[in-house]
């Protein structure tokens, strides 16, 4: 909630669609994915599976959206959200790809932290506050 407030989309209360929308104009809808953490920590994308149907349907939970963000929460205060970074999809299967061809399991929770997230996308929001 804090995060759709903060960038201007609509939440979607489904466990299994995307986590937010907006509406770029009638007829025509953005998908967005949200990652949280707090400072220093990995935001997670659960349930990604390494081999067949399953994995293309894991991938295409990421790719669906227009953007996936990462907001980075204040240590402490799990309430304040001090940044948030948009990165494109396709950057993050390729990060999801590769973390799978590592992972023995079969299921595999993928983490996305703040250093890779400066890296591939960009600060679209941070909090003026002094830390």
């Amino acid at each position: 909630m804090i995060i759709a407030d903060i960038l201007g989309h609509t939440l979607i209360p489904s466990k299994k669609g995307p986590d937010a929308m907006k509406q770029i104009r009638p007829g025509k809808l953005y998908y967005y994915e949200y990652l949280t953490c707090v400072e220093g920590g990995s935001g997670q994308i659960d349930r990604v599976f390494r081999k067949g149907p399953k994995r293309r349907r894991s991938l295409q939970r990421i790719l669906r959206n227009k953007w996936i963000y990462l907001a980075i929460f204040k240590r402490g205060n799990s309430l304040t959200c001090i940044r948030i970074y948009r990165i494109h999809p396709k950057r993050v299967v390729r990060h999801v790809k590769r973390q799978l061809i590592r992972s023995q399991n079969e299921i595999s929770h993928v983490g996305v932290t703040e250093k890779w997230a400066r890296r591939m996308g960009k600060i679209v929001w941070q909090t003026n506050e002094k830390r």
